[in-house]
């Protein structure tokens, strides 16, 4: 077996405190093989998160973390049967037909395979893809994880000049037209209330005659959730 890098969802260990006695079995049976890490990285070969009878687990940024970054998605179980049976058990057991359950009620299949096939492939959701803040936004690292996990880059406010003319360049030598945006601003939609009339000035600024589309922070989980990053109108994702 290859080396494995293992985060347990937080939420699991505190629903269920029996996971903590199971991995730390499973450390000491596979010794050097484990790693147990504290927080999702690109290193990551196993997210452990509880599931109901269904295989369906509570969307959460972390699952959402680990779906893109493509590990294996596994019920504690995993864990449970790898220490029983003495022969390597296989993820692809629990792995299929697995999704999650949405605050609305109803949930979506598929998105941790679906999420590995598309990571195994190279084809990062934000591959190419420039990300700033809008003003006053909050820099969470695990917004800044996610975006980066899927391919995409963070810029200071001070690099959008630059960068908004090498994309310009990038479209005319392509013949691609300009309106094709590459550069998303993030917007704190909590705090769109709240702007200051100057925040709302450098809003406005940073949309550069349309070259740089607004979206809030929702948009980026959706599309993580749904594997598309599609703008609605090509404006602020309003919900």
């Amino acid at each position: 077996r290859k080396a494995m890098r293992i985060v347990v969802d937080a939420r699991t260990i505190v629903d269920d405190p029996t996971v903590i006695t199971l991995l730390q079995k499973f450390e000491a049976k596979y010794g050097d093989m484990v790693t147990v890490a504290g927080e999702i990285s690109e290193a990551t070969t196993h997210f452990v998160v509880s599931m109901d009878a269904r295989s369906v687990t509570k969307l959460t940024v972390e699952y959402l973390e680990a779906c893109v970054v493509g590990c294996w998605v596994v019920a504690p179980s995993w864990l449970e049967d790898s220490l029983e049976h003495s022969e390597e058990i296989v993820e692809e057991k629990y792995y299929t037909a697995q999704g999650h359950a949405r605050d609305d009620g109803t949930t979506h299949m598929g998105l941790p395979e679906n999420s590995r096939i598309r990571a195994i492939a190279g084809k990062k959701l934000f591959l190419g893809q420039y990300f700033v803040l809008a003003p006053g936004a909050k820099r969470t690292d695990q917004l800044m994880r996610l975006v980066e996990f899927a391919g995409g880059t963070f810029l200071d406010v001070d690099e959008i000049g630059s960068r908004l003319s090498e994309l310009q360049t990038q479209s005319q030598a392509c013949g691609t037209q300009a309106s094709q945006k590459k550069m998303t601003c993030v917007v704190d939609s909590k705090r769109l209330s709240a702007m200051t009339a100057e925040e709302n000035e450098q809003l406005l600024a940073l949309q550069e005659g349309g070259r740089i589309a607004l979206v809030n922070e929702r948009w980026l989980y959706e599309s993580c959730e749904r594997g598309q990053a599609q703008l609605r109108n090509n404006g602020f994702y309003e919900l």
